[in-house]
């Protein structure tokens, strides 16, 4: 598909939808509200949408563009940089965790698990400070942006030790 069609399918699509955010996936077009996006998170060369209350067997839209293109734009102005390879929504953070080995990671409201680079760390805990805890959405799958982290067994045990349970 050349650059004048997608132009054309992402011009067409906005206009005959309710979704204010539309991304060509090659031959597939994902429409959604920029207000379910709750993680970016980069591989190689491409960049994941983790929507609000996708589960882990549902398509992630992706496209080829950088992350830090994301970043500035003003879509996204209320999103962290909390890893090289990710973006959360701030108000999607449900709880961040120290692991044994001195890491961070942090859990979305949708159960993705996101590692949190060493130099990030304060500016998440400033984001958390003061704030209610954050409940899990009823129907979250915990699992990470490198793939899936078990059954829905071990998801319960994890979750429950990561609410302190």
């Amino acid at each position: 598909m050349d650059s004048a069609a997608i132009e054309t399918v992402e011009e067409t699509a906005v206009e005959d939808s309710p979704f204010d955010y539309t991304i060509v996936c090659g031959k597939r077009v994902a429409q959604f509200n920029s207000d379910d996006i709750v993680a970016l998170a980069s591989d190689n060369k491409y960049v994941e949408f983790h929507l609000l209350n996708a589960q882990p067997s549902d398509f992630h839209p992706m496209t080829d563009k950088a992350l830090t293109t994301f970043a500035a734009e003003e879509k996204f102005a209320d999103f962290l940089r909390v890893h090289r390879k990710a973006l959360v929504r701030a108000s999607a953070i449900a709880h961040m965790k120290r692991l044994p080995t001195g890491h961070y990671q942090i859990t979305l409201i949708n159960g993705l698990i996101i590692p949190v680079s060493r130099r990030e760390t304060s500016k998440v805990r400033a984001v958390l400070a003061g704030r209610d805890e954050v409940q899990l959405l009823p129907n979250a799958w915990t699992r990470s942006v490198e793939g899936y982290t078990g059954h829905p067994a071990a998801t319960e045990a994890r979750l429950a030790n990561a609410l302190g349970a």
